[in-house]
């Protein structure tokens, strides 16, 4: 796995504190997913390295729980040897995180629906 100021490189973002340009922008509010960290390739994040998920997390603004919600679904698949509920329709996973923050918001909707709400 390559670091997360490499990986931010490479989705043209110098460091986690800036996005597209712009300073990171606090926790009440939403990163747009389009371009900078959203487009970070799920295969370059060292899930292992808390710090780092951390760092992204914070970096999505409101995005950031949805996307830790990624994380742990990822991480009880891989501990029952199980497919992942945060995944593509055809079972295979996210490629982005922009992706992986957006197929968790859906399984949210369906669990609030099957909930009634």
């Amino acid at each position: 796995m390559i670091a997360l100021a490499s990986a931010l490189a490479l989705v043209g973002c110098d460091s986690g504190a800036e996005i597209n340009g712009r300073a990171a922008q606090s926790a009440d509010a939403s990163v747009p997913l389009k371009g900078g960290i959203g487009q970070l390739k799920i295969t370059a994040i060292d899930f292992g390295d808390m710090d780092q998920v951390k760092e992204i997390a914070r970096g999505l603004g409101t995005d950031g729980p949805a996307f830790m919600s990624y994380v742990i679904s990822r991480a009880e698949a891989k501990a029952t040897l199980s497919q992942p509920e945060i995944a593509r329709a055809d079972g295979a996973p996210p490629e982005t995180v922009a992706e992986a923050v957006e197929l968790a918001k859906e399984v949210r909707a369906r669990r609030a629906a099957a909930r009634g709400q």
